[in-house]
């Protein structure tokens, strides 16, 4: 028997959300690391020496163009005398703190250069993929139709004005693409 209390409703086939390439995500994820430890160990680089240099040179020992309230290691001033390795006019010179730093920032340089690194060889890898599997022209090149200057302008004002909802699956908005373009390239 029928049960005719409850109205039929037909069973409607889940959607599914278009995800990226896998090759995006990791791009993106490895992007995302990286940069939070260049931010992690350029704020540590800074606490230890927060001293900024204009010029070929910049070290305790020069004059800094300005320096940074920061640390305890701001304006220290604690130099035991300098001492030259040669007797010569021009000899470099070194010299000792009075006081024991902030800390050695040695670890903080290289994770900051090896995270750059990263960065810049995740950058390329993306830029290569995108190319060769064509996701730069299938997913962020502005149609022809799209191309035109009152659109790229109704599409700002749409969403300074009103945020439009999200569609899963669906593809770049025109603003969307130009940021992502100007971003990316």
């Amino acid at each position: 028997m029928i049960d005719i209390s409850t109205p039929f409703v037909a069973e409607q086939a889940p959607v599914v959300a278009a995800r990226h390439p896998r090759w995006v995500r990791i791009s993106h994820l490895l992007v995302t690391i990286s940069f939070f430890a260049l931010l992690f160990s350029g704020y540590e680089i800074l606490m230890v020496h927060p001293r900024l240099y204009w010029g070929n040179a910049g070290n305790d020992l020069t004059p800094a163009l300005f320096e940074l309230p920061v640390s305890r290691n701001y304006r220290h001033q604690g130099w035991q005398p300098r001492q030259s390795f040669q007797n010569t006019v021009s000899s470099a010179v070194s010299a000792s703190r009075t006081y024991e730093i902030f800390n050695q920032n040695g670890w903080g340089r290289s994770l900051h250069f090896l995270s750059g690194w990263i960065l810049v060889l995740t950058g390329l890898c993306y830029l290569l993929a995108g190319f060769i599997t064509g996701h730069f022209k299938e997913s962020l090149w502005p149609a022809a139709t799209e191309r035109k200057p009152r659109l790229l302008a109704k599409d700002m004002l749409r969403h300074f004005t009103k945020m439009p909802a999200l569609a899963d699956g669906a593809a770049y908005g025109l603003l969307q693409k130009c940021t992502y373009l100007a971003v990316i390239f």
